[in-house]
């Protein structure tokens, strides 16, 4: 250009109409310049857009585009305004209109009519990556092709009947199929991504096509938005970047729902056993009528769209009150299994619809299932497959479970957990079209689910019958069943209340319940002994009772009747509560509960519970005795207002002493008498003090609502700066937090996350429970982390037995149980299955291992309940009994007839047995008549034993003391052991702290050795007589981080792995020489690194028993092939050393070792005794024999060379006969300590050609040694 100023500079001539700010500059303005200076003639009052606050905005802007149009603006303003940092605003045109916005959530505008123009500068060009991105919605299906996006010769394009058109210079474009059904009214995401190689259209969120381009794009025209007639665009952006699946997924999701843009993770125990396998996508398929979301409950986020909207149903699985869908849900296909690469498709499915033909019912690419009603399911793949009906009626009505897996070469389909079909493939899958779930007429599809490997048969069965499985039929678990540790009428608690409880202090986490038990005294005895706790429930912390408020104790067990309903419901030992209804003149127990409950002729009620212990009530509902079916009573009595007695069978007691109501002091029968005290100084009523019975004194406090609040301990309340045990309650009356006895605190949250508590211990290691019914189906241990492990729970419905367990490794246990909730299989994750029978006291009758070998149990048949033989059949290589392993106990005490007064071992020797007045065991006596007798206090505190040696020379409990052969013992009130005296005087010293920590050990020697404990009773310092002393340290978990010796050598351990707090990780040694320790979610230790880098890993089968160790030095051979056999004993190793076997007999014992071509044998008598060894090839067979008593009297070689060893009644040593005929004579001390060993030819055993005595101290260490 040459331009002249020949002339004057004009302005103006068109008519009839007005100019304004004319200007003329010295530069060329650029393409902002001239945009600012159009929105500033056009809004003088915004130059750029406000930055947007809703919840899609902030999405897309956090993927920084280049321009973003909110389109929200046309009300106010002809200008369109960039909400991205560009601020290139465009122009509304073309007899633009507003319309109503078309995102959820979203309060602002749309465009309407006419077009939206803005300038392509600065806009990716030529091969750049980017994504164009805009929400549409329209019922004008009949125009045809129309640029809707574009900007020079990239965009796009629309049409109604070919879908969306992928315009590419330099590509050949991409058309959709036209099936999306985009002109049903309902806004609809469009985006484009080229990534420099590949062009991808999604539409809601979903992959739609992917095809290879390579673009070159020009900038020579203007964006343009908008066009097609009677249409409303939104949100149209335009990104320098290819936006990624997930990038997408989740601008649809923030558009569709933006309060809830993820899943919720769900609770219900079919929910938790899939989720336990993790899936890489999971759709509970419950969402509301027309929504367009189907939220993926995977924890990958991968939401679906339901087409046309969501169609709700009712859902399919039993014990799930979430919904199910008819219509059909899209999914995003991008991260799903393809090629040959292991998958499972799963979902359930019910109709009543025979009429419809080949269908596709779940498939992505060229894989998926299929479905026909004459031909049944049809696992889809284009290496093969095939159709089967399993012989089920698929179009019943009823609910189906379909599973399809395949492993690499194998495709299977399961219907209802049976496998209906078996093919050979060889799957080269494409994932080119999204994964289509649905599509059959009039059905109803139900958690549908894809995994990234192939279900065992065992997973399969697990989730059929979650999903099959009725609720408990005696509703959820109730709190009073869980009250404290329990209710010990329920059939099998123990199965899961261990799932419930965290912390030394235990906190119920299901509940929030703060609940402990502290033990006070204790006789053993016949029966129910006596046992007197106390146990303090916040639940129940408004009620008052003779502890106070929210304690109890086992003798204020109690009755009570509904008197509208007429149940009976019992608080039993901790609170826990049973209620039996009412069934004509019957009281009927829950189905989980193995008690019975009888209203007596007198009034008075007999409870029974687990069919042995028999609990007795008064008319009023008063505690009157506890018994068992042998007769054994403990009674309890009120003789007084203020006295409560309890006597044991022996005539021991317990008296209560009681004042305003109030228990002041428990005390026993011992000499002297042991007191338990009982003090509520708070003036509310509460119990503030107990003092124990050694003197020591535990001291509480409480909030308002009678709350515990905190406590301290004896060594607690000693210290001048104690650290008491603080719980924290949240506003429904949960503990949220506590702190222990060093301020470590575990917190609770019970919110977060619907159906779970998180729980997260000192170190901030965090565990997640899902609970459902009131009972853990799930625990996530490492919860948030990428070490997370997970641990699922299956229940059965009757008797809450836990059917199903999985680890974190997928390795699925399942049981089984009879109607008395007994254990009668189990089959672990390898399918060895082990059974087992009982009769109606709960006894076992049979057990039968994985072998097949079945073990017997014989009874008494007037008294069921007591054991009478066990028996277990040695087998031959055939399977044949050559003979049995039976132990046979015998009651041979007519006045005591639960005592077992003798036992006859295998090889039928008899162990007699006696007992003293109290049912303490006063003696045992061996085959061969050799008797120990044992002493006890009146309390059952032991204080002597008497050797054989002693009871032969007349010696008894009655003798004086000291007695020959006779070891002495005191303890103190709780029975911790003091003192040891020997049979010749020496004394061993023990001390304890008030915590009843083990304090000083002085030995008969006088050396002393110390331990120091910090305030939470973790052992911090020993000090040796020596005066050296060791030290330890400890994390906020309680984990052993230090070790420092006498030397002043420290070793340090790590524990960091989330899922497994209490693994060490690492140990650093004196040297700073550090070995790393590696796990996987299940435990098992799978990798060591030494100090030289040098690393071993560790292989496990599915039982976690260890297959393989590699060394990756290249010198160590590795260890591989272990085999097991199926009670899990090794049978075969491959090592550096060629091949190892081992033989196993019926009875669980080695019968032969292989190992470099040479083999040893094993021989055994029934009593599991080895009786030979045959050694490799010619070398022959060592024979051992044993004595009644059981110890080792010969051994004889494979050249008849025969060693006698004989024995004193002690069990010492007194003689070894060698066959050269030589003896060696050995001589023990009073005390079993040998004192000489003397050899000398046998025929001439005063003429020792050898012999040596020895001197000891008072702590039996040798002191001196003299030969001749």
């Amino acid at each position: 250009m040459n331009t002249v100023t020949s002339s004057p500079l004009a302005l103006g001539g068109w008519g009839s109409t007005v100019y304004d700010e004319a200007a003329v500059y010295a530069t060329a303005l650029s393409p902002a310049r001239v945009n600012a200076h159009w929105t500033r003639g056009r809004s003088a009052s915004a130059a750029c857009a406000a930055t947007p606050t809703s919840t899609y905005a902030k999405a897309a802007l956090a993927d920084r585009p280049s321009r973003y149009y909110r389109l929200d603006d046309l009300a106010a303003s002809r200008v369109a305004y960039d909400s991205s940092a560009s601020c290139s605003n465009g122009a509304y045109v073309n007899g633009a209109t507003a319309a109503t916005g078309l995102l959820a959530g979203d309060p602002d505008g749309a465009l309407g009519s006419g077009q939206v123009l803005g300038t392509s500068a600065g806009l990716p060009s030529g091969a750049a990556p980017r994504s164009m991105e805009f929400w549409f919605s329209t019922t004008n299906s009949g125009q045809r092709y129309t640029n809707v996006f574009t900007y020079g010769d990239f965009g796009i394009g629309m049409d109604g009947i070919y879908g969306i058109d992928y315009i590419a210079a330099g590509g050949s474009g991409l058309w959709t199929n036209g099936n999306e059904n985009l002109f049903d009214g309902r806004p609809h995401q469009v985006v484009l991504t080229y990534d420099g190689s590949s062009g991808v259209t999604y539409i809601d969120g979903q992959q739609v096509l992917s095809q290879a381009m390579s673009l070159n794009t020009s900038t020579t025209s203007p964006l343009v938005i908008g066009g097609w007639s009677s249409s409303t665009s939104d949100e149209a952006a335009v990104y320098p970047t290819a936006l990624s699946a997930a990038q997408v997924r989740a601008h649809w999701s923030r558009g569709v729902a933006p309060t809830k843009p993820c899943a919720a993770t769900p609770t219900s125990s079919y929910a938790q056993s899939v989720l336990a396998l993790r899936p890489t996508l999971y759709y509970r398929n419950d969402e509301a009528s027309g929504s367009p979301i189907a939220y993926d409950s995977s924890g990958n986020c991968a939401n679906a769209l339901h087409l046309g909207g969501a169609v709700p149903a009712t859902g399919l699985l039993a014990n799930d009150p979430d919904g199910a869908v008819s219509n059909t849900v899209q999914a995003t296909s991008t991260a799903l299994p393809t090629h040959a690469a292991p998958r499972s498709l799963e979902f359930w499915f019910a109709s009543t619809n025979g009429g419809q033909r080949y269908t596709n019912v779940m498939t992505y690419g060229n894989y998926g299932i299929g479905m026909d009603a004459l031909y049944g399911v049809d696992f889809i793949s284009d290496g093969g497959g095939g159709w089967t009906t399993g012989g089920i009626n698929l179009f019943d009505g009823a609910r189906h479970h379909i599973v399809t897996t395949y492993d690499g070469t194998t495709g299977d389909t399961y219907i209802d957990a049976r496998l209906a079909g078996s093919w050979t493939v060889t799957a080269n899958t494409t994932a080119s079209t999204p994964l289509d779930i649905g599509g059959w007429g009039s059905a109803t599809f139900d958690e549908p689910a894809v995994y990234n490997f192939a279900l065992s048969p065992a997973q399969i069965a697990a989730h059929a019958s979650a999903g099959a499985a009725p609720g408990f039929k005696d509703g959820p678990l109730t709190k009073g069943e869980l009250e404290g540790s329990g209710s010990a009428a329920n059939l099998c608690f123990a199965c899961y209340a261990k799932h419930f409880n965290f912390t030394l202090w235990p906190i119920n986490a299901s509940t929030g319940n703060f609940w402990h038990t502290f033990d006070d005294l204790a006789v053993p005895g016949r029966g129910v002994a006596l046992d007197m706790s106390h146990t303090y429930n916040s639940d129940l912390a408004s009620t008052n009772g003779p502890l106070g408020y929210g304690w109890t104790f086992p003798y204020n067990m109690s009755l009570s009747v509904d008197g509208e309903t007429g149940a009976a419901t019992i608080v039993q030992e901790s609170a826990a509560t049973i209620t039996f209804a009412v069934s004509g003149a019957n009281y009927v127990a829950p189905t989980r509960s193995s008690a019975t409950l009888v209203h007596n002729g007198d009034g008075t009620w007999t409870f029974t519970r687990n069919g042995t212990e028999v609990i007795r009530f008064d008319s009023s509902g008063l505690l009157v005795s506890l018994g068992d079916l042998d007769g054994y009573t403990t009674t309890v009595t009120h003789p007084n207002a203020s006295t409560m007695v309890v006597t044991d069978p022996a005539g021991r007691t317990l008296t209560l002493a009681y004042a305003n109501g109030l228990i002041t002091s428990v005390t026993d029968t011992a000499s002297p008498a042991r007191i338990v005290r009982f003090a509520y100084n708070d003036g509310a009523g509460n119990l503030t003090d107990v003092t124990d019975v050694g003197g020591g004194v535990t001291h509480f406090t409480y909030d308002a609502s009678h709350r515990l609040l905190t406590m301290l301990d004896p060594n607690q309340a000693g210290s001048p700066t104690p650290v008491p045990v603080t719980n924290h309650y949240d506003a429904q009356g949960r503990v949220d937090w506590q702190k222990d006895f060093l301020g470590h605190q575990t917190s609770f949250d019970y919110t977060s996350i619907p159906g779970s508590t998180r729980i997260t211990d000192p170190n901030g290691n965090v565990t997640v429970d899902a609970f459902q019914n009131g009972v853990l189906v799930a625990e996530t241990r490492g919860y948030g982390t990428s070490q997370a492990a997970t641990w699922s729970y299956g229940y059965d419905p009757n008797t809450l037995g836990v059917t199903s367990m999985s680890d974190p490794n997928l390795h699925l246990w399942t049981y089984a149980y009879d109607a008395n909730g007994n254990q009668i299989q189990s089959v672990d994750p390898l399918g060895r299955a082990t059974s087992a029978t009982y009769n109606a006291y709960h006894a076992p009758l049979t057990t039968t291992d994985a072998k097949g070998v079945t073990t017997t149990f014989s009874y008494d048949p007037a008294k069921p309940w007591h054991r009478t033989s066990v028996g277990t059949p040695l087998l031959d290589a055939n399977g044949n009994t050559v003979a049995t392993r039976t132990t046979t106990d015998t009651y041979g005490d007519p006045s005591h007839p639960g005592d077992v007064t003798s036992v006859t071992d295998p090889n039928s020797k008899a162990w007699p047995s006696s007992y003293d007045g109290a049912g303490d065991l006063a003696s045992s006596t061996d085959p061969l008549g050799d008797k120990t007798q044992y002493c006890y206090d009146g309390v059952g505190r032991k204080t002597a034993e008497v050797a054989p040696k002693g009871s032969a020379a007349g010696v008894s409990c009655a003798s004086a003391a000291p007695a020959a052969y006779t070891t002495y013992q005191t303890t103190n009130p709780f029975g911790d052991v003091l003192t040891v005296t020997d049979p010749l005087g020496h004394q061993t010293v023990r001390t304890y702290d008030a915590d009843r920590n083990l304090k000083t050990v002085k030995d008969p020697d006088n050396n002393l050795t110390q331990n120091f404990y910090d305030l939470g009773s973790e052992l911090t310092d020993v000090t040796r007589a020596d005066q050296t002393t060791l030290h330890y340290g400890y994390d906020a978990d309680g984990n052993q981080t230090s070790q420092r010796d006498g030397a002043l050598h420290s070793t340090t351990y790590g524990f960091t792995d989330p899922a497994l707090p209490d693994k060490a990780t690492s140990v650093t040694d004196p040297d700073n020489r550090t070995t790393t320790f590696g796990y996987d979610g299940a435990g098992n230790r799978t990798a060591i690194t030494d100090p030289s880098s040098q690393l071993t890993t560790y292989g496990y089968d599915g039982a976690n028993q260890l297959t393989s160790v590699t060394y990756s030095d290249g010198t160590t051979p590795n260890v591989s092939a272990v085999v097991y056999d199926a009670d899990g004993h090794r049978t075969s190793m491959t090592d550096g050393a060629g091949t190892s076997t081992w033989a196993w007999d019926s009875l669980g014992q080695m019968t032969a070792s292989s190992a470099g071509g040479k083999t040893v044998g094993y021989g055994y008598d029934l009593k599991g005794q080895v009786t030979s060894v045959v050694y490799p090839g010619t070398t022959g067979t060592v024979t051992r024999g044993f004595d009644d008593a059981g110890r080792l009297h010969t051994v004889t070689d494979w050249l008849s060379h025969t060693t006698t060893f004989n024995d004193d009644a002690d069990s010492n040593l007194t003689s070894q006969v060698y066959p050269n005929s030589s003896t060696a004579t050995f001589t023990p001390d009073g005390a079993d300590r040998l004192m000489s060993v003397s050899d000398a030819p046998t025929g001439s055993p005063n003429s020792p050609f050898a012999s040596f005595s020895y001197g000891r101290d008072n702590a039996s260490q040798v002191s001196s040694v003299t030969s001749t």
